[in-house]
This record gives C-alpha cells, sequence and structure tokens, in this order.
C-alpha cells in the first residue's frame, strides 16, 4: 500500500512568477473580475471599500512588494528542498486552474458550437465543472452560451436582492453566475436567471438546457468504511431530494451525466 510521507499547498498565483514591478499590470485584469473573500465574491470596487479600514494602499508600494516577493522565493526555495530531501517515487499534483486551460482548449480548437444556452450547475465557483468535460469529451459540442452556475447558502435567514447575484463573462461565451440564498429561502434557477439579466445575461427559457451531475454510490470491498456504513450511506443518497425539485429546474430541460463512485 502507498505512504504519503509529504503534502504541500502553494498558491500558483502570477506574484510568483513576476517581478514586482510587474504586479501592479494585474490591476487592469482584476479590475472587471469577482474576487472570492471570505465565503463570498465582490467585485474590485467593492472589496477596496470592504477592506478600506486594513490601509491596503499604504502596503502597495514598491518596497512593501519587492521585501514579499523575497520572501515568496524563499518560501518556494523551501519547499524545493522539503521535496527532494522527502525523496518521494510518485508525486501527484492537483490544481485548480482546469478552467483556464478549459477556455485556453477551447479557444485553440473552435469546436462547434449548437444554438442555445447550456446552464452548468456545480457545487463550486471556481474550476470547471465535472459534467462540462464530460459532456464535451462525449459529444463534442459546446453551446453558444455556457453559465456555470453555482447556488451557496449563506449563514443568515435571507439575502437581499441586491446582493444576491454576482455574475462574471470569461470569454468565448463562457459565464459564471454565483447565487447566494439565506437558508429560510429557497432557490429557484429561473428566477436566478431573470434577476442576471440586467447585468447582462440574456436567456432564452425555451432554448435553455440544464446539465446536472449524477453519482451513484456502489460498495467496494475490503477498504474504507464497513459495509453496513455503506449500504446506508448509498440509501440515503438515493433517497435525497433530487436537484431538479430543490432548485425548482424545468425537469423537461434536464441533461444528467452520471458517474460511479466506490465507497
Amino acid at each position: 500500500m502507498a505512504e504519503i510521507i509529504l503534502g504541500m499547498w502553494t498558491s500558483h498565483g502570477p506574484t510568483l512568477s513576476t517581478t514586482p514591478e510587474q504586479w501592479a499590470m494585474r490591476i487592469k485584469a482584476d479590475l472587471p473580475r469577482q474576487h472570492p473573500f471570505r465565503g463570498r465574491e465582490y467585485s474590485f470596487d467593492e472589496l477596496v471599500a470592504l477592506r478600506q479600514d486594513e490601509k491596503l494602499g499604504e502596503q502597495a508600494t514598491l518596497e512593501v512588494m519587492r521585501v514579499r516577493h523575497r520572501q515568496c522565493q524563499d518560501a518556494i526555495e523551501a519547499m524545493a528542498d522539503r521535496f527532494a530531501a522527502a525523496k518521494p517515487d510518485v508525486a501527484v499534483i492537483f490544481g485548480n486552474d482546469q478552467r483556464e486551460l478549459f477556455l485556453e482548449d477551447v479557444a485553440q480548437t473552435n469546436p462547434h458550437r449548437v444554438k442555445g444556452t447550456a446552464i452548468v450547475m456545480s457545487s463550486i465557483s471556481r474550476g470547471t465543472p465535472n459534467v462540462l468535460l464530460h459532456h464535451f469529451k462525449h459529444n463534442q459540442v459546446l453551446h453558444q452560451q455556457v453559465v456555470i452556475l453555482s447556488i451557496v447558502t449563506d449563514a443568515v435567514p435571507e439575502v437581499p436582492e441586491a446582493e444576491s447575484i454576482h455574475l462574471t463573462k470569461l470569454g468565448q461565451g463562457f459565464w459564471t453566475l454565483t447565487a447566494h440564498y439565506g437558508f429560510m429561502e429557497s432557490p429557484d434557477v429561473m428566477e436566478i436567471l431573470r434577476r442576471a439579466r440586467p447585468a447582462g445575461l440574456v436567456v432564452s427559457e425555451s432554448n435553455t438546457s440544464f446539465y446536472l451531475g449524477r453519482e451513484t454510490l456502489v460498495g467496494g470491498r475490503g477498504r474504507g468504511m464497513s459495509e453496513w456504513r455503506k449500504r446506508l450511506f448509498a440509501y440515503l443518497s438515493r433517497n435525497a431530494r433530487p436537484a431538479t425539485d430543490f432548485f425548482a429546474i424545468p425537469p423537461n430541460r434536464v441533461v444528467e451525466m452520471g458517474a460511479q463512485i466506490e465507497l
């Protein structure tokens, strides 16, 4: 049996591979983006206003950035030394930049695009959902407009409508849409799309397909949980409330991509 002897994590941000003199060049790219912060996403101006008490402007001088750059490089060198000392037989690397790679691939291969909009449901707002990757792998086509939709339940009873929608245009016909609901509210996908229209996302309800992932749990013998726990977990999963019902998705416009997960 394999033994895990080392685990490391690092950001893959451009500040690690560019000089401090180039860091300010990121501002132009960051201005139109949504930025995750403490479980929510904000526009550039919203985040600046939210963190104004931290006096971040005073920390953005070239002298301070040079010090931080040196600290980052020292840390990377220390990680390299630890990795070399561990002498692993196999290194497994996980990343969350699949979306960037996927969009680059779409731009280069220029796949066939069909009319309409694909709404791809995702539990996370970053990365490329597996259901989208599986759809593209097997069908070799994409809709003219693809929206990656994530619905987040916040730790408040209700979320004001003005703060409930965060929309980002990625290019190549792709969008990310994050909707925030309170724990006393019930999500409604069609209402989310209507709220996003003033922000620029135009969707024809009659020409929209919803892509969901459905996992089938199967028991694996000889490892992991005991057999009765596996059967109980699989039973609860099979009897969970369908996503189409919970998110109020029109059932006649749903495409489900299945996968088996061994317990």
